[in-house]
Parts: C-alpha cells; sequence; structure tokens
C-alpha cells in the first residue's frame, strides 16, 4: 500500500520561513556592516559575523551572490553607499576648498615676493648711494 505523504504543519513550516529570514536579515546586516568597515567579504567571515553557518549562505543563491560581488547589486547594501557617496561628496567639497585657498595663498607668496624684491632693490640703491668713508 501507499505509505501516507509525512508534511510539515503550517506552524513548523512558518517557523522554518522565520527562521530562513532572520539569517537571511542578519547575513544581509552583516555584510552591510562589513563592506561599510572595509573588511575583507568572504563566505567564512560573512558567516562568522552572522552567526550563520557558511552551508546556509552557500544552500541560498541570493545570499551567495551578494556575498560574491560584496553586496554591491542589492538595494539594502547600496544604501549604505549612498552615506558614503555624501562622505564623498563632503570630501570632494573639502578638497575644492582647499584648492582655492592653495591658489589663495599662492597669489599672497606672489606678492610678497615682488615686495621683497622691491625692498632688496631698495636696499641695493641704499648701499650703493651712500658714500664710503
Amino acid at each position: 500500500m501507499n505509505e501516507p505523504t509525512i508534511r510539515p504543519s503550517n506552524a513548523l513550516q512558518a517557523a522554518n520561513e522565520a527562521r530562513s529570514r532572520r539569517a537571511s536579515e542578519a547575513v544581509i546586516s552583516a555584510l552591510r556592516t562589513m563592506v561599510r568597515d572595509g573588511d575583507r567579504v568572504n563566505p567564512n567571515a560573512v558567516a562568522k559575523k552572522s552567526g550563520v553557518s557558511r552551508s546556509f549562505i552557500y544552500s541560498q543563491p541570493a545570499l551567495r551572490a551578494l556575498v560574491a560581488n560584496h553586496g554591491n547589486t542589492d538595494p539594502r547594501i547600496r544604501a549604505v553607499s549612498a552615506q558614503e557617496r555624501s562622505t564623498d561628496a563632503s570630501l570632494r567639497r573639502r578638497l575644492a576648498d582647499a584648492f582655492d585657498r592653495a591658489a589663495q595663498l599662492g597669489e599672497e607668496l606672489t606678492q610678497v615676493k615682488r615686495e621683497r624684491e622691491a625692498l632688496l632693490g631698495e636696499l641695493r640703491e641704499l648701499r650703493h648711494s651712500k658714500p664710503r668713508s
């Protein structure tokens, strides 16, 4: 006779899905932190940081791809990159300000050199025009 197929109860299935979802969120969170901090990203490191097994990462194609691509393609990871871009924009502005200040200092230096040369010229004239005793 045919034996009945044993199917997990709805509660058990829901619990498994919830556990899998929490594990996936933990992997994404760990990956986000690792990318932000500049840590080395590989399945072993992500598994350790997220508290899941490597086999869980390897068994989930989307997570495996995220880890392989260092999280660069997932919008949940990219959100952190947006913060980095604002920091990048801030650094670019500071660099532009530094270039402006350097140009201003260069102009001031040119002016000081002109004044120095004028003073040296006056000093030479005074030395040559002074009668020697």
